[in-house]
């Protein structure tokens, strides 16, 4: 993100006039109308937009205090117990708002007092206090003590200012000269990214709301901050589409209006668009002076296609939460030199407050594959970047409240980013919250999970396995329903059938092989393990194909575990993984465990008498789409993995 800011001084100088109270609380020369005029010095800011002229302002409200006659009754010896007894919420209006003149009026007229040496203090302040736009006006004693709380509509907030108080006025035959300063920060945006709109723009732990007064003795504006709060608002957005420059995306009354502050450590931006794109950035430290108008400039063109991805062999390439889970998930990944974790990018539904990375406790082993026997532990970590030296151990982690509604929620999605190799080569993990079946290609909804060996209550109707890294179990391209272990062995029996048993639960359905086609087509892929709260844990075995490996494995008998390939979109960070489960030989167990993946579509190629499947395998670069032709691997009798999706 590129952040700057702009510091404008924001100095209205603007005359005024007064309001009758009373006639006879003091003797007024009923000669000496209080007159005025106003003027402007430019720099001024209103709604974050220039101001050529105070005509620009429609009014101010007045308030006066009469102290007495002489210097024993000036604003010093009597202003701290001061009431507002000249003048007292006087609403005074420009007639020549918006039309290019300066001719402030008020009524009734108010005089002067008639002693030549009365003193008469004047506070004001703009727009009017009322309950939309979150002023109010708590003392009037003394001065003015004014309440803000950040409407959650940007159009409601105010542009807040407040005058330099005028101390000890005596009768003049000149207007009276009170200089206006604005009170607030003002925040805007400015974005650029491809034919995209946004939506909403979040922002957490930032100071909302407060209390001001205005220090004569060091002519300054001061502020009494309430707590931090997270403050939601969608500003009223241009119509204009994202484009490859940086240009405002709010309209004059969408800016921010907010109390001066200097932004805690926890302080961030979230922006949100209408595709699903989010991506969050961190402005801890940043210091809003009253006055200052600050533009922050977001990249969204920098999505995961302008990083050269080189991903660790055998590296976790994701991380899977339940619905309902939110605890630790375990990252190590052999590496030499420095590295640095940091969390890239965040989808629609989550903001990047709600996700923890943390360094492995001492008494962890940080061996990549070694057993963790300790519990999985909820993390309550404020890091936003992990660095070390040697071997990658890290842990990725969600806010204890961080869950979503019911298992049926659609998952949410993020991506951490991993350099390594003396942060030379690019390595992403692709965060992944929710069992609800997803899609990667906008089409097609895979199941998260392969279908178990393990039959439900319906005859001829499978459970799903219990993680994404279990294989589950295989079935032949048959109209039997039986489904075998990874441990048993499949049957001995040819199978020569047209069609294959839907054994998946109610909704969904064994995939055609176009599904299968299109999420290689329009999906990225990269292979390696998945984090999901099991196989992270488990000791790790380790297998070669051809020698070329070693590929992990995990686990035992129906519960094995298994590195995998991982579909993803390079947009939305959406993922769906795949684990290697092999395939089932006739009469053998499984083979090819941990190296290759083998998944049934529902596709049948008559003319060679075999059925069409997916495999692929952590070596390649993209999915291997098997080809229409005879292969030992297309037979009917061979037992392969089932990953469903929605019938719907």
């Amino acid at each position: 993100m590129k952040t700057q800011f702009v510091l404008v001084q924001l100095l209205l100088l603007m005359l005024f006039t007064t309001c009758r109270i009373s006639d006879d609380f003091v003797p007024l020369h009923e000669n000496r109308e209080v007159r005025f005029s106003s003027t402007f010095s430019n720099s001024a800011v209103s709604r974050g937009l220039p101001v050529s002229s105070s005509n620009s302002l429609s009014e101010f409200i007045v308030y006066g205090y009469y102290t007495g006659n002489g210097t024993t009754n000036n604003w010093s010896s009597k202003g701290d117990t001061s009431e507002p007894n000249f003048m007292y919420e006087q609403v005074v209006t420009n007639s020549g708002y918006n039309t290019g003149t300066d001719n402030w009026g008020y009524s009734p007229v108010m005089y002067w007092p008639s002693a030549t040496d009365a003193n008469v203090t004047f506070f004001a302040y703009t727009p009017q206090a009322s309950s939309d736009n979150g002023l109010s006006v708590a003392e009037t004693t003394g001065g003015l003590t004014i309440t803000y709380t950040a409407p959650t509509s940007c159009s409601d907030q105010p542009d807040l200012m407040i005058s330099v108080p005028v101390v000890d006025a005596a009768y003049t035959e000149d207007a009276i000269a009170i200089n206006m300063k604005h009170a607030l920060a003002c925040i805007g945006f400015k974005v650029k990214g491809s034919e995209d709109y946004i939506v909403a723009i979040n922002m957490q732990n930032i100071v909302a709301s407060g209390t001001m007064t205005y220090d004569i003795a060091s002519d300054s504006i001061i502020w009494t901050l309430d707590d931090t709060s997270s403050l939601t608002y969608n500003p009223l957005m241009n119509d204009s589409a994202l484009n490859s420059n940086y240009q405002s995306v709010i309209t004059a009354d969408g800016y921010l209006m907010l109390p001066p502050q200097t932004t805690g450590d926890n302080a961030s931006i979230d922006i949100k668009t209408y595709t699903g794109l989010s991506k969050g950035y961190n402005i801890s430290g940043q210091v809003w002076k009253a006055g200052d108008k600050i533009e922050y400039y977001a990249d969204l063109t920098s999505d995961l296609s302008d990083i050269t991805i080189n991903i660790i062999e055998n590296g976790f390439v994701s991380a899977y939460w339940r619905y309902n889970e939110t605890g630790e998930r375990i990252i190590r990944m052999y590496n030499d030199g420095d590295w640095r974790a940091t969390l890239y990018a965040v989808g629609d539904g989550w903001d990047t407050s709600d996700i923890f990375l943390d360094y492995l406790p001492s008494s962890y082993n940080s061996t990549p594959g070694s057993l963790i026997y300790s519990s999985i532990a909820q993390l309550t970590s404020t890091e936003t970047e992990l660095t070390g030296t040697g071997n990658i151990a890290f842990r990725i982690g969600l806010a204890s409240d961080a869950t979503l509604s019911s298992s049926n929620s659609s998952p949410r999605f993020a991506v951490v980013l991993v350099e390594y190799d003396d942060l030379s080569k690019n390595h992403l993990i692709f965060l992944r919250q929710g069992e609800a079946p997803a899609t990667v290609s906008g089409y097609y909804m895979f199941a998260t999970y392969n279908i178990s060996s393990t039959e439900s209550s319906t005859s001829g109707i499978y459970e799903f396995v219990d993680y994404p890294s279990i294989g589950g179990g295989k079935k032949q391209w048959s109209s039997d329903a039986t489904v075998y272990a990874s441990s048993s062995s499949s049957s001995t029996t040819s199978v020569d059938t047209d069609t294959i048993a839907n054994i998946c639960p109610s909704g969904y359905e064994i995939p055609s092989y176009s599904a299968f086609y299109y999420a290689a087509e329009n999906g990225n892929y990269i292979g390696g393990m998945i984090a999901d709260g099991y196989y992270d844990r488990l000791l790790l075995t380790s297998v070669t194909l051809n020698g070329v490996g070693p590929y992990y494995i995990g686990g035992s008998s129906t519960t094995t575990a298994y590195s995998g390939g991982l579909f993803y979109n390079i947009n939305t960070y959406a993922s769906v993984f795949f684990p290697y489960a092999g395939y089932l030989p006739v009469g053998s167990s499984a083979s090819l465990t941990g190296q290759r993946g083998y998944y049934w579509g529902t596709n049948e190629d008559s003319s060679y008498g075999i059925s069409l499947s997916m495999q692929f395998e952590n070596s390649d670069t993209i999915p291997r789409q098997i080809s229409l032709s005879p292969g030992q691997w297309n037979s009917k009798y061979y037992g392969f993995s089932i990953r469903p999706i929605t019938s719907e």
